[in-house]
Formats: structure tokens, C-alpha cells, sequence
């Protein structure tokens, strides 16, 4: 489709370039998502600007241009990293599907979004407890909510693999846990924690209801499997009902106090990325935090002289 002429041309174009990136280029699907979500916007703003005639062929480096400037006051600099970023994949897909010129995707400028620092938040020891313990687990969601933390803040699991645990990932004889739905479509396998079995065990027998599909956390008493968005609210609400004030509630910050919980015992940080499905290390720096009792232990006192 190199010619668009109306809206429905756009979804059809966005819907094509959606599938591209789930079953070609392997991406998570809420991944996908927010990437058609922001091409979606860019084409509509594109294609009133043609006056409802817009030819892929004649999209101009100034065009994108003139775009990703008036969007500096919407977005901070790194999620316009992130929309340049998505700007460049959807070009991509264009030129290999002959709709635009191949040089075009050159024109997306790099974003400067300075160095990521890694947040200072995490739940301390005694913290973490007190969330574990504020759960009743002789209630359906109660025991559903527990288990849902207990994944994400004793295995660092992201929401959307929290999301999409089914059934047929844990082997109870093994005591072993299979991801396969992961951010970058890697599987991996995790010890199961006995603590973690059983607060998903006790779970699966007291609240799932008998459903026909096989994700483990559902809502209740409904049944629909659990979005990876109603897994960080549902953590956000523990946090806040456990008295834990934090500038940003929900899953993540599980998954950094794991982390930073790992380092603090002298795990590499290799093993901690190994944990959380990290390619890279420095990913893995921006969750995890300097291993403070360490440093307290190699700066012995000074020996004093008696003269």
C-alpha cells in the first residue's frame, strides 16, 4: 500500500506493520502495541497533512522532522528516543517492502537522552516482609495477590511473565519455572522457590476457578487472565495498602528490589542478569544497587597508636 487515501488505509497499514514485528521480528506483544500505537499517530498526522492523499514514496526527512520537533513538548528526551526509535523501525518495514526509499530511514535524527541512571527505590528487608505478610490468604484474592508478588518480588519477573504464566510452565516435580513469554523472546528456566510454589499452589486450589484456558492468574470471580497493566495495579494496591510510599508503585519495583536484594548478597552481576533475562550488563546496573555492606567490611577502622 503505497498510496493512502483514508483512515481505513491507515489501520490496514499499522495492522500489516504490527504482524511484521510480532511473527517476523519476534517482538512481545505489548511491544507491538505501543509501537503501532505511535506509527498509527504519525501516519494520521501525516496523512492530514496531505490532505487526505498521502504518498509513502514522497515522505520527506522534513517531514519527520518537523514532526519529532513538535512533539518535544509532549515527551521527555527519552521517550522521544523512544518515538525516533519507532519512527526508524516503521521506515524499515516500508523500504523493505518497497513503499519508500531505503535512504529515508537515515533521516530519523538521534535523540541525545543522556545517561540512564538507575532509580534509588527498592524495599529494604523489613519492607519486603511487611507486604509479604499483609496478604489473607484464606481469600480468593487474597491468595491470588500473594501469589502474583511473590512471583515478581522473590523471582524479579516482569508483569507481562507474570501475565502470561500458564499451567504447563511450572514443573512441580523438577521445582523448576519455564518463561517463554519474555520481553525479548528468550526463553528461560528459574528455580521455583518453595516460597513461591507454595503461594502459587495454595492459589491454584483455594480461588482459580475452573476455566477452559490455561493462564495461572486470573480475575476473580471472572475468570479473563490477568493484563500485565491489572498486574502492576494490583501490586501498586499491595504497596499502598501495606503503608509503602514510593514515587512509582507497581511490578517494576519488585523486579528492582530483587536485584538490588541479590547484589546486596554478593551476587554477580552477571548471575543478576542471568536472573532477569538481560543481554547486556548495564541493563541489568540500572536494577540493581551498589552492595552496601561490602564496602562497609573492606574499610576497617583506623588502628590507633598508643605513644
Amino acid at each position: 500500500m503505497k498510496h493512502i487515501t483514508s483512515s481505513q488505509g491507515i489501520d490496514h497499514l499499522v495492522d500489516t506493520y504490527q504482524q511484521h514485528l510480532r511473527y517476523v521480528k519476534g517482538l512481545a506483544p505489548d511491544t507491538c502495541a505501543n509501537y503501532a500505537r505511535e506509527v498509527q499517530e504519525f501516519l494520521i498526522v501525516q496523512w492530514k497533512r496531505a490532505g487526505g492523499d498521502l504518498v509513502l514514496a514522497r515522505l520527506g526527512g522534513e517531514n519527520i522532522l518537523k514532526y519529532l520537533t513538535r512533539q518535544r513538548s509532549r515527551y521527555q528526551p527519552v521517550s522521544l528516543q523512544y518515538l525516533a526509535s519507532t519512527l526508524r523501525s516503521f521506515l524499515r518495514f516500508l523500504a523493505l517492502s518497497g513503499q519508500c526509499p531505503a535512504e529515508l530511514v537515515h533521516a530519523v535524527p538521534k535523540i541525545q537522552a543522556g545517561p540512564r541512571i538507575a532509580s534509588p527505590h527498592y524495599l529494604s528487608e523489613a519492607q519486603l516482609q511487611k507486604l509479604l505478610a499483609s496478604f489473607d490468604p484464606q481469600i480468593p484474592c487474597g491468595a491470588r495477590d500473594q501469589a502474583v508478588v511473590y512471583c515478581l518480588a522473590k523471582l524479579g519477573l516482569r508483569a507481562g511473565e507474570v501475565a502470561h504464566l500458564s499451567l504447563e510452565d511450572f514443573d512441580w516435580r523438577q521445582g523448576t519455572l519455564r518463561l517463554t513469554q519474555t520481553k525479548g523472546r528468550h526463553e528461560r528456566l528459574l528455580p521455583l522457590l518453595p516460597t513461591v510454589g507454595k503461594a502459587v499452589a495454595h492459589y491454584l486450589r483455594l480461588a482459580r476457578p475452573t476455566i477452559t484456558h490455561r493462564r495461572v492468574f486470573v480475575s476473580l470471580p471472572g475468570g479473563a487472565p490477568l493484563s500485565s497493566t491489572q498486574v502492576s495495579w494490583l501490586t501498586a494496591a499491595a504497596l499502598r495498602r501495606a503503608d509503602l510510599t514510593f514515587p512509582r508503585l507497581g511490578a517494576q519495583l519488585l523486579r528492582r528490589t530483587f536485584a538490588t536484594h541479590l547484589t546486596q548478597r554478593g551476587t554477580s552481576v552477571k548471575a543478576v542478569a542471568d536472573l532477569l533475562g538481560h543481554r547486556y550488563l548495564n541493563c541489568t546496573q540500572l536494577y540493581a544497587h551498589v552492595n552496601l555492606p561490602m564496602p562497609q567490611g573492606v574499610a576497617q577502622p583506623w588502628p590507633e597508636v598508643t605513644l
